[in-house]
């Protein structure tokens, strides 16, 4: 009944802390999208040319389909209609200058694609018997430069109102307030409090006497305590501590005291636990935040969790005080060293 208790909020967190995330990766995908959307997905492609949704690639370069213009027409016919192109053709050493001229009887043969573009232009020649393929790949070419016309005409208001979601999913964490609300509120539970108590206590008058040390600890799990001495033979996470760190460190052990681990956190925190209690260090913080630091019996210890959001962590250690009221120390750290901070987690 007491397991449940516990892990029923802290189910909830979890899953609100998920959501939360989704929610917030789901709109910075948004925004991404009408900010930055790349090619986009590829549509065709017909001798060397690929046309995608926002872009097209020629062998000549990629360019935006934004402002650039296409045709489809014989080497005769471009000699007279696309003078300028030509000449940019000719300077960019795409094609040779005598090419266009109209002096053939296979002119009206001889088709090209002819995309021109702000950054770049591109002749391309097709086979003769492909003049209806060659023209209806043009026409997609053609309709794709209108949809990007009107795509960028709707981003000028979707991109604003998609930066406007975004910044209301983050700030949006009502769901994660209630669940840290609720297990808050089981974890300074009187009934469970005075169980996880009386185990703890008695698993520490049992250390000489496994049997009954296993039969504590059994207890203790089911009420969905971790249990140290248990855990120990897990070879738990041990960090090496900066030089002030390991000054506080030493500054706060009393003669006897064993270390079991140690995790880092971000700038300045640590974790140590101990044979007896946890010692949670934090140096070179903030102006005006708490520096030094702050012991906690594991009887003194309500309960442990661990935080993560978009790359970033804590762990959180609930401390009951008297009129079943929690204080909360926290911890940073770098999402990546999530597991190691669960292992530590399982010690306390």
């Amino acid at each position: 009944m007491h397991s449940t208790a516990i892990s029923s909020p802290r189910k909830k967190l979890a899953d609100a802390e998920a959501a939360y995330t989704k929610a917030v990766r789901s709109a910075q995908q948004t925004v991404s999208e009408w900010t930055a959307p790349g090619t986009g997905r590829r549509i065709d492609s017909y001798q060397g040319i690929t046309l995608y949704e926002h872009t097209i690639a020629t062998p000549q370069g990629s360019a935006s389909l934004h402002g650039a213009s296409f045709s489809v027409d014989t080497a005769g016919n471009l000699a007279v209609t696309k003078r300028v192109t030509l000449t940019r053709l000719v300077a960019g050493g795409i094609i040779g200058g005598l090419i266009f001229q109209k002096k053939s009887k296979d002119d009206s043969r001889e088709l090209y694609i002819v995309i021109e573009s702000p950054t770049v232009v591109s002749a391309v020649k097709c086979p003769p018997d492909q003049g209806p393929k060659a023209r209806q790949f043009a026409a997609k070419i053609q309709q794709q430069v209108n949809w990007e016309a009107g795509w960028l005409t709707q981003r000028e208001t979707a991109r604003p109102q998609a930066a406007a979601y975004l910044e209301a999913a983050k700030k949006n964490t009502s769901q994660i307030d209630l669940a840290r609300a609720d297990l808050a509120g089981a974890l300074t539970d009187a009934t469970y409090l005075n169980a996880v108590g009386a185990s703890r206590t008695e698993l520490a008058t049992a250390r000489s006497d496994v049997p009954r040390l296993e039969a504590a600890g059994a207890r203790l799990l089911a009420l969905g305590e971790h249990v140290q001495e248990i855990r120990h033979a897990s070879a738990p996470p041990l960090d090496k501590l900066n030089s002030k760190e390991e000054e506080l460190l030493q500054g706060q052990l009393t003669d006897g005291e064993q270390i079991v681990s140690s995790v880092v956190g971000k700038g300045g925190q640590a974790c140590v636990a101990t044979d007896t209690r946890v010692l949670i260090l934090k140096l070179n913080l903030t102006a005006g935040a708490s520096k030094g630091a702050t012991a906690l019996a594991y009887s003194e210890i309500a309960g442990v969790q661990i935080r993560t959001s978009l790359g970033s962590a804590a762990i959180e250690f609930h401390k009951a005080e008297i009129r079943s009221t929690a204080s909360e120390i926290n911890v940073s750290f770098d999402g990546n060293d999530e597991n190691k901070f669960r292992e530590f987690e399982a010690l306390c």
